[in-house]
């Protein structure tokens, strides 16, 4: 059962190509919109989707004032049911709300509802101040209204909020169930005892606005928080995932993957089979707490692990190059990639810990397809600036031989190197080279790439 304040758990969306680990670059991404009322960002719609659920917190044009209502309805499918819900904020962190600095008496509104015996509608108001509660309010709907009725629920606070946060669901979130069917429908919500309505609160929710969801084409997410991002270490995008607080002492990582995730954790992957390769990318991660991000490959044959690697990733806040060897003892048919943004021992210190995932890929392996833009004529170099040494790697869209040229600023050639076609990489050794600024170039006979390279003293 989905709920309210706790992780929609996966997305479940794979189609089939060759690449073992696709789309690695995050370059091509599936965009879904959803109409949600404006200023309330987090509604069911995104979840729906993730679920393979139909949209069920919608636009109704059947209104107490105005032109607009919200409908909230909770479905299922064989295997997951979801309520129907809006909200503005986070009841279980006290992240979002919309501003409000009045004390209200009351939220008065007009609802209908047709909720089984059973299950229970909410309504749910957090007042904050300074970031803490000063007032939580729980307001429930159950039976069967057919016409507009009102509701009032009552409020006493202490003092003057600052903000507050606003939501509902078609079943009751906190207990963790819901019936196919319960639904709930409001309009013309507003609080009394106030000179002026809060600006954002969009009680008779006229207002409606489409709001993008982003999902990378032939990968599954997991969490709330694996979004696309421009920060990225080449090309125009990356992946971010974060590491969230889902309530009721629930801290995850979010997680994105080439298999699928399922009740009995992640499983699947893509055809491999080789005995030896390597896994590379590039990675930064910004931690909160103690922790570091999870990478792991889990390689088998028929079902049966045959070879892998297992580890985390430690923090660090520039795009850095890793690379793992994969060893299999025997034969393998099958390969499954999985990084998270944190540990398995994720706990509420390291809420917020972000990892940023560019150009993940198999060495073996020629660039995907869908990333074939992304990588083409692109010049790599890792460290840099760098002391000992330097991994040049580059992509100049050919399979035709590559002469490497290190230049110092005013232009001396320093070495040459040639190299065969479909050579992907070197490592340059800097022991003896002065501290300074030169330019690495990478030349075949129908492109040439060139970027500066920083060497420290030793």
């Amino acid at each position: 059962m989905k709920t309210l304040f706790t992780v929609s758990l996966f997305l479940i969306g794979m189609t089939g190509v060759s690449q073992t680990i696709p789309n690695g670059g995050f370059e091509s991404w599936n965009t879904v919109t959803f109409l949600n009322p404006s200023n309330y960002p987090q509604t069911s719609n995104y979840d729906g989707y993730r679920y393979g659920l139909p949209v069920n917190t919608t636009r109704v044009t059947d209104a107490q004032l105005g032109t607009y209502a919200v409908n909230m309805v909770t479905v299922s499918n064989s295997t997951d049911t979801m309520f129907g819900y809006f909200v503005n904020g986070d009841p279980g962190t006290l992240e979002g709300g919309i501003p409000m600095n009045q004390i209200p008496t009351s939220l008065t509104g007009y609802y209908k509802c047709s909720v089984p015996a059973g299950d229970t509608a909410i309504f749910l108001l957090v007042f904050k101040q300074a970031g803490n509660p000063i007032g939580q309010y729980i307001y429930k709907f159950t039976g069967t209204q057919s016409t507009y009725a009102p509701f009032s629920i009552p409020v006493s606070l202490p003092g003057n909020p600052d903000s507050v946060i606003v939501g509902a669901a078609s079943s009751n979130a906190f207990q963790w169930q819901g019936i196919p069917g319960s639904m709930l429908q409001l309009d013309n919500l507003s609080f009394t005892g106030v000179s002026n309505q809060p600006p954002l609160l969009n009680g008779s929710f006229e207002n409606w606005a489409n709001q993008n969801m982003h999902f990378p084409s032939q990968l599954t997410v997991g969490g709330d928080t694996a979004v696309r991002t421009t920060d990225a270490y080449a090309g125009t995008y990356a992946i971010k995932l974060t590491t969230m607080d889902y309530g009721n002492n629930n801290y995850g990582q979010s997680a994105v993957t080439n298999g699928l995730f399922t009740d009995n954790g992640v499983q699947g992957g893509r055809p491999f089979s080789l005995m030896t390769d390597t896994i590379c990318g590039y990675y930064k991660y910004l931690v909160n707490g103690i922790d570091s991000a999870a990478l792991w490959v889990n390689i088998t044959s028929g079902g049966n692990p045959v070879g892998g690697i297992y580890t985390g990733l430690p923090p660090v806040s520039v795009y850095t190059y890793f690379e793992f060897p994969l060893i299999s003892g025997s034969m393998p048919d099958t390969l499954l990639f999985f990084a998270g943004s944190s540990s398995n021992n994720t706990t509420q210190a390291n809420v917020g810990s972000r990892l940023y995932l560019d150009d993940v890929r198999l060495k073996s392996q020629p660039v995907s397809v869908t990333s074939t833009t992304h990588w083409r004529k692109q010049l790599r170099l890792s460290p840099n600036p760098a002391t000992d040494h330097t991994r040049i790697e580059w992509n100049t869209g050919s399979s035709e031989p590559v002469v490497i040229t290190l230049s110092d600023i005013q232009g001396k050639v320093i070495s040459v190197f040639s190299l065969p076609g479909n050579t992907p990489h070197m490592l340059l050794d800097l022991n003896g080279f002065e501290a300074g600024a030169y330019l690495v170039n990478v030349k075949t006979q129908s492109t040439s790439l060139s970027k500066k390279l920083i060497v420290n003293g030793h």
